[in-house]
């Protein structure tokens, strides 16, 4: 069985997040949906008083 290994998010994980984003939204045939840049993930969810977690 391989290891698994979870962990938080860290800034540097940004553009693997926006991609898992990405990748949802083709999926659901809504990629034109996302507008998010690696840059607002950041600030969403590692800058101080960001309104959301990972």
């Amino acid at each position: 069985m391989p290891h698994i290994l979870i962990r938080q998010a860290e800034p540097a994980d940004a553009a693997l997040i926006l991609r898992f984003i990405t990748d949802l939204a083709v999926y659901e045939k809504a990629e034109d949906e996302v507008v998010a840049t690696v840059l607002d993930i950041q600030r969403s969810l590692f800058s101080e008083g960001a309104n959301a977690h990972a």
